[in-house]
Parts: structure tokens; C-alpha cells; sequence
């Protein structure tokens, strides 16, 4: 068994503290990736990028930041 394993509502597998993680959903034709230290309670993203543009979404009451679309004009 590899390192890597999908993500589902049925994934059982356990991330351990402080173990980093890449989450990178993708649809055809886009990809996003965006990489987590795992905590205590809960994860820190690290790879926020001064001046890039972030969309918040809200799971569960959770605000969730992950990146927009850059657009040039």
C-alpha cells in the first residue's frame, strides 16, 4: 500500500499529528492543491500566498479558505 490514499466519507484511514498532507481536488480540465500541517485540533494551511485571491466556503459552520482563480487584467 502507497503513501497516498482518496479521501471519501467512507476513508478510514488516520492522519497522524503533525504530519503534512496535500489536498488537491480536481475536476477535468483544473486542478487545486493546497498543503496542511495536521494538528491537535485541526490543520494549518501553509501554503497561503501573499496577495492571492481566496474563496471562503462554509462546511458544517466551518469556514473553509481555499484558492480563486487568478485573473489577469
Amino acid at each position: 500500500e502507497g503513501r497516498d490514499f482518496d479521501a471519501t466519507l467512507d476513508t478510514h484511514q488516520i492522519v497522524q499529528v503533525d504530519r503534512a498532507v496535500a489536498w488537491n481536488p480536481t475536476i477535468t480540465g483544473a486542478k487545486s492543491e493546497n498543503t496542511f500541517i495536521i494538528k491537535e485540533k485541526g490543520r494549518e494551511m501553509i501554503t497561503i500566498i501573499s496577495g492571492w485571491p481566496i474563496i471562503k466556503v462554509e462546511i458544517d459552520g466551518e469556514i473553509i479558505e481555499r484558492p480563486d482563480m487568478l485573473k489577469k487584467d
